[in-house]
């Protein structure tokens, strides 16, 4: 199942060595925890020299879905590390 957001909401870009993301998860099928349009992800890329920091803030998951959403966003960020190596 692709985790690919359908809508992004506003890209903010102030500068061209920082950029902003918004957008609302448009939920998982089968869980009432979570339905569509219920949390926001935000991800905000900085500029540091010859490298991008990457920050990401998931709003509004309810307490039971943070450990595995967790799990699943440093997985997400590994294979990125991995993909730059």
């Amino acid at each position: 199942m692709s985790r690919t957001p359908r809508a992004v909401h506003g890209i903010d870009a102030p500068s061209p060595a920082r950029r902003h993301v918004r957008f609302r998860r448009r939920g998982v099928a089968g869980k009432d925890s979570l339905p569509p349009g219920s949390t926001t992800v935000e991800i905000e890329l900085t500029a540091d020299g010859s490298d991008t920091v990457v920050e990401l803030f998931h709003h509004d998951l309810p307490a039971e879905e943070l450990d595995s959403h967790l799990k699943g966003w440093t997985t997400v960020f590994g294979r990125l590390v991995q993909l730059r190596t």
